[in-house]
């Protein structure tokens, strides 16, 4: 026989390799499969889950869209109801106190203002006290005091018109400012 070399080692030989990874591919590959089937079963159940919350959601909308149908259709009614030969400021009282709008401006048929009046630029409007309210207003951003300034001018107003358009003013300034209170308003004409 012939004399063999001998090795030093640890007696395994080179087959051991494949065994080895076969061995990792016997692990990976499951896991791998495992992940991807986890990643698939979250990506359907989030699907389902919205599928579920848009027909949920679906389901309010159409009724809160049926709600707000009802709501316009009566407002509708209402204010068809209003006699076209009322005068325009007794229109504008029912509308008001019915409940129909907090305020209301009215046009004729040919879609011109019919009320409230307002008055003509350079009319009375422009006086210095008005023009007071009106930097108060819009440029120091001052809505409540700027009510206090349209309340005495519709109080001093010997112009109905003017008087209306002060109110209105003051209607809008105090809707700025959160104070939501009725405003009377007595002409010293009747």
């Amino acid at each position: 026989m012939a004399d063999r070399p001998l090795r030093m080692g640890t007696g395994h030989s080179r087959e051991l390799w494949p065994v080895l990874l076969l061995l990792l591919l016997a692990v990976i590959v499951p896991t791998a499969c495992v992940l991807w089937f986890m990643t698939q079963a979250m990506r359907n159940e989030r699907l389902a889950v919205r599928q579920k919350l848009e027909e949920t959601y679906r389901g309010q909308l159409t009724a809160v869209r049926d709600q707000l149908d009802g709501y316009w259709s009566h407002k509708l009614d209402m204010l068809v109801q209003v006699d076209p030969k009322m005068p325009p400021a007794e229109a504008f009282a029912h509308l008001v106190s019915a409940g129909v709008a907090d305020s209301v401006v009215l046009y004729d048929e040919a879609g011109r203002l019919w009320y409230p009046v307002l008055p003509e630029p350079g009319d009375e409007m422009a006086s210095a006290e008005c023009r007071q309210a009106e930097q108060l207003e819009h440029v120091e951003s001052k809505p409540a005091e700027a009510a206090a300034c349209y309340a005495a001018i519709a109080r001093q107003a010997d112009d109905v018109n003017l008087a209306a358009s002060a109110l209105i003013a003051q209607a809008r300034c105090l809707a700025k400012s959160g104070q939501h209170q009725t405003i009377a308003y007595c002409s010293r004409a009747a």
